[in-house]
């Protein structure tokens, strides 16, 4: 399945309008309705008519669906599913792509051995040794 990459200005967007529901929510369970609250506050909701609540109510659920925001969760479930380690409570990458990132380190080492004209020292072996062995446990 392939899916648009959501914009970092389409995740600000929905962001600041969930955000503002939020601020709203709030000032409906303090008491408030649609007529006494302080609009000025609100960048995005405070264009919505607000003569009816029905109306309100219409224009908030397409602005909601107008902001993208499937993509927006699309894109994230399909990075959690791909990229976070499910094991960890923390936003952490997955074993493989630590295991990427560490290749790449070790690569940019052996290249400066090459380029100096090194030879490959104890150390580095272990280290290959060690990311393949790990690569090879995954299989």
């Amino acid at each position: 399945m392939k899916v648009t990459k959501t914009t970092q200005e389409e995740i600000s967007k929905l962001n600041l309008l969930l955000n503002e529901i939020e601020w709203l929510s709030k000032d409906f369970r303090s008491g408030m309705d649609l007529s006494s609250i302080d609009w000025e506050s609100y960048e995005i909701l405070n264009k919505l008519p607000r003569d009816s609540e029905q109306r309100f109510l219409e224009i908030l659920c397409h602005k909601i669906a107008g902001n993208h925001f499937q993509r927006v969760l699309t894109n994230c479930s399909v990075l959690l599913e791909n990229c976070a380690d499910k094991n960890e409570r923390t936003l952490e990458f997955n074993p493989e792509i630590k295991l990427g990132f560490e290749a790449v380190e070790l690569l940019k080492e052996i290249h400066g051995h090459i380029k100096n004209k090194d030879i490959f020292s104890s150390e580095i072996n272990e280290k290959l040794d060690a990311l393949i062995n790990e690569q090879n446990q995954k299989k």
